[in-house]
Formats: C-alpha cells, structure tokens, sequence
C-alpha cells in the first residue's frame, strides 16, 4: 500500500510539473502574440513594397531572379 501510494504521490507530482509547463508556455504565447502578429504583418508590407519596386525595376528584377536560380 505504501508503494502504491508513493507511485500515486509522483504521478501526482509529474501531472503538476506538466501542467506548470503548459501554464507557462501559456503565459509566453500570450507575451510573443503580440509581437508575432506584428513581424508578420511588416513581413507582409515589406513583402508587397519589393514587389512593387521590382515592377519599376526590371533590370533588378531580373538579376534577382538569376541570382535566385543559381542559389
């Protein structure tokens, strides 16, 4: 009975372990959600301003493209 119980009180111990890791994992998403939800919006804008330089550039565009085909 007392092995049963010292397996129950680490079981229990492991359980609470997982779920403060979850808490905080939890926590750190809610703290980074924010700045991921930014970077990818400026991804987003920075992705939409090459291309519009890239089509009053052509001369560029095409180097980049050669220099994309050879990487």
């Amino acid at each position: 009975m007392v092995e049963e119980l010292a397996e129950a009180d680490k079981a229990a111990k492991k359980n609470d372990a997982t779920e403060a890791q979850v808490s905080r994992q939890s926590a750190c998403y809610e703290v980074l959600k924010p700045i991921i939800n930014a970077a990818m919006r400026q991804s987003g804008g920075v992705e939409k301003g090459m291309v519009d330089f890239l089509k009053t550039s052509p001369i560029l565009a095409h180097y980049l493209a050669r220099r994309q085909e050879t990487d």
